[in-house]
Order: structure tokens, then sequence, then C-alpha cells
């Protein structure tokens, strides 16, 4: 199984794809991690540094390379993958699940931490609710599972699978 998990920041595609992923015993793969290897930096750093523009293009290579691997993997995106046609595309000729959130969800998961987010800074909810009312058509053109906020049992993500070996894509 090659898995690829978008939705918004915040959303747990990091966590429910590294339980998916030990569970599965495959590779778990992160762009936002891949990003910090590649420039050393955080991606709130090179965020700031580069901007959105260049951000986004180092992003969509750490995709590319994800797409290259030839096992089976788990791969969690960033947030704002899906706002590059080019990548739409590509995710939408493979497994690729929207970890899906309210936004109310997404407000209580991120309260301690927003201001630490590359996108939000000053007035961050505000901004929260204008980037999920933006990216919802997108993530939306994608079968949607939602994730419980607890701790994930073996039982849960055996549902999860279960849930996923059913869609059609």
């Amino acid at each position: 199984m090659t898995l690829f998990l978008i939705g918004m920041p915040g959303a747990g595609k990091t966590y429910f794809g590294k339980r998916l992923s030990e569970y599965l015993k495959i590779k778990f793969y992160d762009t936002d991690k891949m990003i910090e290897c590649r420039c050393g930096k955080s991606v709130r750093e090179v965020f700031s540094e580069f901007g959105e523009r260049d951000f986004r293009k180092i992003e969509s290579e750490a995709l590319d390379y994800c797409f290259e691997i030839s096992e089976d993997i788990i791969c969690s995106t960033g947030g704002g993958i899906v706002e590059i046609q080019e990548n739409l595309y590509k995710l939408k000729k493979t497994k690729t699940i929207y970890i899906k959130k309210s936004l109310e969800e997404l407000e209580n998961r991120l309260r301690d931490e927003i201001r630490e987010r590359p996108l939000f800074g000053d007035a961050p909810f505000k901004k929260l609710k204008t980037l999920f009312e933006r990216r919802k058509g997108l993530y939306e053109q994608f079968p949607s599972i939602e994730i419980p906020s607890q701790e994930l049992s073996e039982e849960k993500l055996k549902e999860i699978i279960d849930e996923i070996n059913r869609i059609e894509y």
C-alpha cells in the first residue's frame, strides 16, 4: 500500500501516517521533515527565508521524490500541497486520502501552537478560517476519512485500513 495523506495543518496527517506505517511495517515519509532535512532549517524558517512560492517548489520536489520510491510507503504531505495544480493532478492518480477535521477541531488542536506555523502569524484563527475555506474544495476532490483525536488502537487502525481499502480510485 502506497498512500498519500492530505489535509489541513493540525488534522493529524503525521500522527496517523506514523501509526499506520508502524502497523503496516512500511516506511513513513513526511514532506515537511524532508524539507527540513534538505534545507537544514525548520519549515517556518524555510518559509520565512524563501517565501511561499519557493517553499511550494521545494515541497513539490519532496512530493516528486515520494512518487519515485519503488516500495510501498505512507507519505504525509504539507497542508498546501494541493494548491499547486501539478501536485493535485499527480495525487489524483494515486491512493490519496483527505484527513478531514472541522474548523472547530482544527482550532482546538492548534490553539497552543498556531502562531508557530508559517502561514498564520497575526490574527491566526482568522487566517486559519480563510485557509480552510480556500482549501476545502481542493481536499474534497479526494476520498476522506476522519481519524479520532485520541490514541489509535490496533483495532481502530484495522477499521481505518479496511475503510481505505474499500475506496475505489
